[in-house]
C-alpha cells in the first residue's frame, strides 16, 4: 500500500478513536446541563413544603460555619433527623470532635468526646453547653425551622427568587431576603435543591459579612434508622 494511503488511513483511525472516546463524555455533559424549569417564590415554597411533609427522616453531613466578631467556628456534623422532631448531631470534624447532642422531648442530652465520653448531661435547649458560637440552638439547623422561616418571610413579602444557581455541584433555586433587622442580621440566602425541592444550603449576613452558613450534603431520605439512635 502506498505511504500516502497509509498516512490517510492512520489519520482516519485516530479521528474515529477520538470520537469514540469523547462521545460518552459529550452525552454526559449534555445530560448534566439540562435546563431546570423556572419557578416563582410561591411554587418553590409550596413544593418544599409538600416534599418535607412526605419525609419521615433523613441523614446527611452538615457543614456549619459561624462568625462572631473576630471569632470563627467551622464544624462538620453527622446529622440525623426523624419526625416529629428528633435530632442527633455528632461532630466529626472541628472543635469538640466526637461530641454528640440529641434533641428529644424538648430538651437536649449531650456528651463530649474523649475522656469525658461516659458523662451525659441533660440541658435546656438554650444552655450554653449545647448552643453554637452565636447562640444558635440545635433546632435551628433542621429543615422544619427552614420551612417555617421561609413561610414567614413569604407572608411578609420579603422573599425574592434570584434564579437558578449551583451549590455543592447541584442546581438550586436561590431565595433571598434583604433589609432584615434581626439582632444584627440584615440578609439571608437559602438554596432549595431544584431536583428534590428540599433545603441545600443557607447563609446569613450582617451587612456584607457572612456570619453563618449551613451546607447539607450526602443526603439520604427516608432510610432505616437504627434503634436507639436518638437515645443518649
Amino acid at each position: 500500500m502506498p505511504r500516502a494511503y497509509i498516512n490517510i488511513f492512520a489519520r482516519y483511525l485516530i479521528l474515529i478513536s477520538f470520537v469514540v472516546l469523547c462521545l460518552p463524555w459529550a452525552l454526559n455533559a449534555q445530560g448534566s446541563s439540562q435546563a431546570v424549569p423556572a419557578a416563582d417564590v410561591d411554587q418553590v415554597i409550596n413544593r418544599l413544603s409538600d416534599n418535607y411533609a412526605k419525609l419521615d427522616n433523613f441523614q446527611c453531613l452538615l457543614t456549619k460555619f459561624e462568625r462572631l466578631g473576630s471569632k470563627t467556628d467551622l464544624r462538620v456534623y453527622k446529622y440525623s433527623f426523624m419526625k416529629p422532631r428528633l435530632i442527633r448531631m455528632e461532630i466529626i470534624k472541628g472543635k469538640n470532635q466526637g461530641s454528640i447532642a440529641v434533641y428529644k422531648d424538648g430538651s437536649v442530652r449531650a456528651r463530649h468526646g474523649g475522656i469525658f465520653k461516659p458523662f451525659v448531661a441533660t440541658c435546656k435547649i438554650t444552655d450554653r453547653m449545647v448552643t453554637s458560637l452565636r447562640g444558635g440552638t440545635i433546632t435551628e439547623s433542621d429543615w422544619l425551622s427552614i420551612v417555617d422561616k421561609l413561610k414567614a418571610y413569604r407572608q411578609d413579602n420579603k422573599l425574592k427568587n434570584e434564579g437558578i444557581r449551583e451549590r455543592g455541584g447541584r442546581k438550586a433555586y436561590l431565595l433571598a431576603i434583604d433589609g432584615l433587622d434581626e439582632d444584627g442580621v440584615t440578609a439571608r440566602k437559602l438554596w432549595i435543591d431544584a431536583s428534590s425541592f428540599l433545603p441545600l444550603a443557607s447563609e446569613t449576613y450582617e451587612g456584607k459579612i457572612l456570619v453563618n452558613s449551613m451546607d447539607y450534603s450526602d443526603i439520604a431520605l427516608n432510610i432505616k434508622i437504627p434503634d436507639g439512635l436518638f437515645d443518649l
